[in-house]
């Protein structure tokens, strides 16, 4: 992601990584309707489909992500999510991925 939080960061290389404690970043609107735009949200464990996760950052507003999805709560990288889903015995069906271009 592009760098354009309102407070905390977005992803590091480290936090993809295999056995990575899991993180989101928080779109703007998640940050206010159930967050309470309390700065003091980062470092708040959510719990996202019975998966623990660290919020570490919280987009900006103008921040809109992939414009063809609307509504969305936040972001969390791949390999955590998948790895969480598998233990679960669960089957990780239908992901949506986005890169960045230099």
């Amino acid at each position: 992601m592009i760098d354009t939080t309102a407070i905390g960061r977005t992803f590091a290389a480290h936090d993809d990584s295999p056995g990575a404690p899991p993180v989101m970043v928080a779109s703007h609107s998640f940050w206010a309707d159930h967050l309470g735009r309390d700065p003091g949200s980062i470092g708040r464990l959510l719990t996202l489909d019975g998966m623990q996760v660290t919020v570490i950052g919280v987009m900006s507003k103008e921040f809109d992500g992939p414009r063809a999805l609307r509504g969305i709560d936040g972001w969390i990288p791949l390999t955590p999510c998948l790895e969480s889903v598998r233990s679960q015995g669960r089957p990780a069906t239908t992901i949506n991925v986005y890169g960045r271009l230099k």
